[in-house]
């Protein structure tokens, strides 16, 4: 296995703290770094992934969708929280995959669906990020192309008046919102761990090539200028499957024990459009096990977010 394939693994040492990220709004032009750098970084660490947008309408049970009620099979219990008195869980996202690009080393079909609980972590547990027992994900690779006649709501379902008025949840808004996806290439972020592992291997292994890329690898924390010009140029913020996670603080997965979770499952963001909010304006990210996904295993997921 060569070097780069180690980092992007997750063999590769922690990176440098750095400065959190300025938001860039969606759909803000992206504004390049002197030079090449961006087009360099992006044809060396790109991965394809999928960019989630809202989109007017009212999905169905079996759309996808953020919020709302979750297609379960005849006989499926609902997802409860292992860690807070056994509490159910409440849909975060609902992502059909025969409505969404191809993604290659992800199921190419069925639908993906990302729990969490209420409370002032939203099911976050800071102890255990992947066995927590505050989220869970699930994974029905044959559903229905239409909905059941006659579909019941789940007798265990939470209602939907209680994510607004009782309990503490990332959306303000009990009506679901529609998502559809569009394939794009993400480079790896400079608040990703394997960021400064990465450039250094790159600059030892061709210096010529990567002379801008020197600043970015200094210790110590990032100049806030210089992470504002790189985030222009790579800001990944927004919605995902798969593709390179965005973060406003620390990867989690520095830590050794969470350093196989290389893949990012899914990242949702804030959007206060339409009352999504994780903290003070963060985001949420879902990482998984490149085996694990191979083998379409959502056993272990690690579930992490983090705010301003």
């Amino acid at each position: 296995m060569g070097w780069f394939s180690k980092i992007f693994r997750g063999d590769a040492g922690a990176g440098t703290t750095r400065a959190p990220s300025p938001r860039r709004e969606p759909g803000a032009p992206v504004t390049p770094a002197p030079g090449d750098l961006p087009a360099r970084w992006l044809a060396t660490t790109g991965v394809s992934g999928v960019a989630l947008r809202l989109v007017p309408g009212e999905p169905g049970l079996l759309d996808s969708k953020l919020g709302g009620q979750p297609y379960l099979p005849l006989g499926t219990p609902w997802p409860r929280a292992a860690a807070e008195a056994n509490q159910p869980l409440f849909l975060l996202a609902q992502l059909n995959l025969n409505q969404l690009p191809p993604l290659e080393g992800f199921p190419q079909s069925g639908l993906l669906q990302f729990f969490i609980a209420s409370g002032d972590t939203h099911g976050m547990n800071l102890t255990d990020l992947v066995c927590g027992g505050g989220h869970t994900v699930l994974y029905h690779p044959d559903p229905p192309t239409t909905p059941p006649p006659g579909e019941p709501n789940h007798p265990d379902a939470p209602r939907a008046d209680e994510a607004i008025k009782d309990l503490d949840l990332p959306f303000l808004t009990a009506r679901p919102i529609a998502l559809t996806g569009q394939a794009v290439r993400d480079p790896l972020s400079y608040t990703d761990f394997r960021f400064v592992g990465l450039g250094r291997e790159l600059m030892r292994s061709d210096p010529a090539a990567w002379p801008d890329l020197a600043p970015w690898l200094a210790p110590g924390r990032l100049a806030p200028e210089l992470a504002a010009s790189f985030d222009k140029a790579f800001g990944r913020s927004g919605h995902r499957l798969g593709g390179h996670p965005f973060f406003v603080g620390d990867d989690p997965r520095a830590m050794p024990r969470y350093s196989g979770f290389t893949t990012l499952l899914a990242q949702i963001d804030s959007d206060l459009s339409v009352g999504l909010n994780w903290g003070d304006s963060g985001v949420c990210n879902f990482f998984i096990e490149p085996d694990r996904l191979a083998a379409s295993d959502f056993s272990r997921v690690l579930y992490h977010w983090d705010c301003y």
